[in-house]
């Protein structure tokens, strides 16, 4: 298999994609006018405390308060940050030093409700970024990763290996390691990119992440609240940290700047590929279009994904979980349907891991498999797909198939999924997909002239739609109101505008200019007497509308 990643560097944005043979498989962005914060830490003030929800919410400096679940609370972290950045005599740390492995370390004596107090700083990290009309979630288990480690900086913190290393030979030398470099008053986590990794490369981490801690500590103890005191860096070192294989093939970056810059960073980290760190110099072809991303991207984009098999995938996001309807589409396969289904939902399961990671989907999942009356079928396909998804760096859970042939799962979400970095909200449906029909605002209009009708005197009105709301009345209800026109002795001029959304519409009224009146024509009848002013009983909207549409025009 080809690794490649690119860097796409643009005026607002810098964009990374991982190809794998040439598919994409992951594509990273981010605005270079708004950094991300993610894994940032700050100095916070606890401004509310809400028990009955167990959580709190933290002023970190920005334009929403921050979201603290009790459950994201240690006692340590709350000591620390009470003490100015200082511990308090490494009693944590002996107190971990002395107690037998998993024992409990006061946790349960410990009470966040009781233990915070409003206006006192706190030491929080943003585990997950704002969404929406949400704010940040944050978290008081500090961790401060590196290229093969992670630094768990509190005593009651616990160590270990990635669950994404399964091999227990593998474990069991990664666990001799962190032996080796344990400290009483913090923990080290090996990282998935520790993985056969030489004693020596795993421990140069070491070094790094205790002066990045140091440092972190005495910003503490000198910055003012709420502020930032841990930038954790942009997106390209993390793309070099975090993303990048040490099997890569080829890194390609289309900026001169950004080129040394991850060059550097990949010496660094990963030395044995510097040389593959190409730099892509073609000012009249952009590096997405070379390497025919941009097409991949517009399709990850799209409702509906075609199969190979000609089936087909919906993808519908909201705002509470995100429904995937997996159909056959064009195929038909042979003659035993069964095994058709089988097939169709095996290459579903197969897109959907891979769109999943692509499109950065995240929260709640619910996956509608084709329905199959085979057990085992059934379990093939939800143990190929949990095969599938254990692959993505995301944190996923995947439940077995319910009595409805549904699959329900969830996958960390800590960002903007890429429907959000590219699309916004519609500024005529506000995002729901749906308009009224021009029957319905015709309906509003209606109702709305209606009430005004009542008033005496009654002035002339100016009704301004949208040019196919306007084409519609008059079309459709040009009788209504050209028996209002008569029968209340008023103007009712109707005009159209470009500029006015399809379901917009405005009513103006115009004063009708004093005057004598005038006398009938002998041949004509004399105007009928305006109807008396309703009393508060009668004024009833679907009375009122019946009397000014059924009533004979004289």
């Amino acid at each position: 298999m080809k690794l490649q990643y690119l860097v796409n560097v643009e005026k607002k944005e810098i964009l990374v994609a991982v190809l794998e043979d040439g598919n994409l498989v992951q594509l990273l962005i981010e605005p270079t006018d708004e950094r991300a914060i993610l894994g940032n830490i700050y100095k916070a003030v606890v401004c509310d405390i809400k028990p009955g929800i167990r959580a709190a919410f933290v002023d970190i400096g920005l334009e929403r308060n921050a979201f603290l679940h009790f459950d994201d609370i240690q006692k340590e972290t709350v000591e620390f940050s009470r003490g100015d950045g200082r511990r308090r005599a490494d009693s944590s740390a002996a107190e971990k030093a002395t107690k037998p492995h998993g024992a409990d370390t006061g946790r349960r004596h410990f009470d966040p409700a009781t233990a915070l107090k409003p206006g006192e700083p706190l030491l929080v990290q943003v585990t997950k970024e704002g969404i929406g009309q949400k704010g940040p979630r944050v978290s008081t288990h500090i961790s401060l990763p590196g290229r093969y480690l992670v630094l768990l900086p509190f005593a009651d913190q616990e160590g270990g290996v990635s669950r994404k290393i399964e091999d227990a030979r593998e474990r069991r030398r990664l666990r001799k390691i962190l032996r080796e470099i344990l400290a009483p008053d913090k923990a080290y986590i090996v990282r998935t990119a520790g993985l056969e990794r030489s004693a020596d490369e795993i421990k140069s981490d070491v070094g790094y992440l205790d002066r990045a801690w140091q440092s972190i500590r005495q910003k503490y103890r000198t910055a003012k609240a709420p502020s930032l005191i841990y930038n954790d860096h942009d997106i390209l070192y993390r793309v070099v940290r975090d993303v990048v294989a040490s099997n890569a093939d080829e890194i390609w970056v289309d900026s001169r700047r950004e080129y040394r810059q991850v060059r550097r960073w990949v010496q660094q980290m990963i030395p044995s590929i510097a040389d593959r760190v190409l730099l892509h110099s073609d000012p009249l072809r952009n590096i997405f279009d070379q390497f025919e991303v941009e097409k991949q991207i517009q399709k990850a984009l799209r409702r509906k994904v075609w199969l190979k098999s000609g089936g087909y995938l919906i993808f519908d996001e909201m705002e509470a979980m995100t429904a995937i309807d997996v159909n056959t589409g064009k195929y038909t396969g042979g003659h035993d349907q069964e095994k058709t289904v089988y097939r169709t939902n095996l290459e579903a399961a197969r897109t959907v891991a891979q769109q999943l990671r692509l499109r950065d989907i995240g929260g709640l999942i619910v996956i509608d498999f084709i329905d199959m009356e085979n057990k085992q079928y059934q379990k093939n396909l939800i143990n190929e797909f949990k095969r599938l998804v254990r692959q993505d760096k995301a944190k996923t859970t995947v439940l077995n198939i319910s009595e409805f042939g549904l699959v329900e799962m969830t996958r960390k979400r800590v960002r903007h999924s890429l429907k959000g970095y590219f699309f916004t909200d519609c500024p005529v449906c506000g995002g729901s997909g749906e308009i009224l029909t021009r029957e319905q605002v015709w309906r509003n209009i209606r109702r709305d002239l209606v009430s005004r009708l009542t008033t005496t005197p009654r002035p002339s009105f100016e009704i301004t739609v949208h040019p196919d709301e306007k084409s519609y009345i008059e079309t459709e209800h040009a009788d209504v109101l050209n028996r209002w026109r008569s029968r209340y002795r008023i103007q009712i001029v109707l005009q159209s505008s470009e500029t006015f959304l399809p379901e917009q519409y405005q009513i103006r009224e115009i004063p009708r200019v004093a005057g004598r009146r005038r006398r009938p024509r002998p041949s004509e009848p004399p105007p009928p007497p305006a109807p008396a002013a309703p009393s508060p009983e009668s004024q009833n909207e679907t009375a009122e509308i019946a009397a000014a549409e059924a009533e004979p025009v004289e």
